[in-house]
């Protein structure tokens, strides 16, 4: 798990909890944001990836280790958004509604950051964030740095941006 705002260790039991998961879980005093890393597959294979993420990585949470690393985050109170992510982490959609539903649950508000794969025609981008809002994500952002423009088949940030918008979700760009 990356913690925003900051790093240090997170207290034992929920170390014990998720710290089997793809790195340490890691979190600080005030940390609002945690991103636990679902998966190291990604779609792409970006040079500047700084862990190394993409398609020939394997190594993924499993989903009792993803369901206990989201206890453990919601038991601090801080850390009020819980921003999915990996590599790709749409890759394994089934469990990643379920994180958002057990994020939603434990009155966490549910992000997810994506390189958008899935966006390759406007009916797929509509499908999926449909069903990511039906699962009760609160925000998605899209990773488009100049870094990634290589990379998104064309027309995925328009796709996602349409979709975005017709259900309900304002898009965001991460930086």
């Amino acid at each position: 798990v990356r913690g925003r705002r900051g790093a240090g260790r997170c207290g034992a039991d929920a170390a014990r909890s998720c710290g089997a998961a793809v790195g340490a879980c890691r979190t600080v005093a005030r940390m609002t944001t945690a991103v636990p890393l679902y998966t190291m597959r990604c779609k792409i294979a970006c040079a500047h990836c700084s862990v190394n993420f993409g398609p020939g990585r394997r190594g993924a949470m499993t989903p009792h280790v993803a369901r206990a690393c989201v206890d453990a985050l919601a038991t601090m109170p801080d850390v009020r958004y819980i921003d999915l992510s990996g590599g790709e982490p749409l890759q394994h959609p089934d469990e990643i509604m379920d994180l958002i539903g057990r994020s939603k649950a434990k009155v966490k508000s549910a992000r997810l950051t994506t390189n958008g794969f899935w966006a390759a025609s406007p009916q797929r981008a509509a499908k999926m964030l449909r069903r990511l809002k039906a699962a009760g994500l609160d925000a998605v952002g899209l990773s488009l740095e100049k870094w990634h423009l290589d990379f998104p088949p064309a027309g995925v940030a328009r796709h996602f941006s349409d979709a975005a918008r017709a259900t309900g979700f304002a898009p965001r760009r991460r930086s």
